[in-house]
């Protein structure tokens, strides 16, 4: 009888120490789990916050040798975004885009107000009309470039990429090998950032001229 209890007793405080052990372990697992994964955020309607694109107005872009420069309005459709004749304006994008990653050799650019930039000034006197594709004949600059013309772009927190209004790629007056990416400021609108594009020049020239060929068979 006395060492049926003992028995029983040894069974029981065996059991005690496996479900001390058992209980101990899953609060330490939990614990565990829960500072090994990572914070995932609520994402609640309130939370989360979609990011647009930029959007486009209209480009206008000048050609220089024949005095010849053309106006194109976007539309619902993002048409100048997405229309393969249109693809130097994702060109341009793209040149805004590798500027803030640091590919060119003066990434960092320049700032400077808009009275110091002549080929800015020109086409600040480009104003858009009332159509979808407008031309201005007998222009008496040789000034080649482009502009994009957007609503003021300001990126939310979080966001990896440049806040912009317009965008322009011209050629360099005085080397016409090179050519340069200028980004307005949205907040102040008379400051530009002056990127350098070294050996931009030719590309700029063969990309307006095919730009004018497929839009306007020019």
């Amino acid at each position: 009888m006395e060492a049926t209890l003992k028995k029983i007793l040894s069974l029981s405080l065996i059991l005690i120490l496996v479900s001390t052990l058992l209980i101990a372990c899953s609060k330490t697992q939990n614990t565990l789990t829960a500072f090994d994964k990572p914070s995932v955020p609520n994402q609640t309607s309130g939370n989360v916050t979609q990011i647009k694109k930029e959007i486009l107005n209209y480009v206008i872009f000048q050609r220089g040798r024949d005095g010849l420069c053309v106006g194109l309005k976007n539309d619902s459709s993002d048409c100048l975004r997405n229309l393969s004749n249109c693809g130097l304006v994702s060109d341009v994008e793209r040149l805004l885009w590798m500027a803030s990653r640091s590919v060119f050799t003066d990434s960092e650019g320049e700032k400077k107000r808009i009275t110091e930039l002549p080929v800015i000034e020109e086409s600040n006197k480009s104003i858009p009309q009332d159509k979808n594709m407008w031309f201005y004949d007998g222009v008496s600059s040789k000034n080649v470039w482009i502009r994009l013309n957007y609503q003021p772009f300001i990126p939310g927190q979080g966001m990896n990429v440049w806040g912009h209004k317009d965008l322009i790629v011209y050629i360099d007056p005085d080397n016409d090998d090179n050519a340069f990416l200028g980004i307005q400021d949205p907040q102040n609108q008379n400051v530009w950032d002056i990127h350098l594009l070294p050996d931009y020049g030719p590309w700029l020239v063969k990309e307006i001229d095919m730009l004018l060929y497929m839009t306007a068979a020019m």
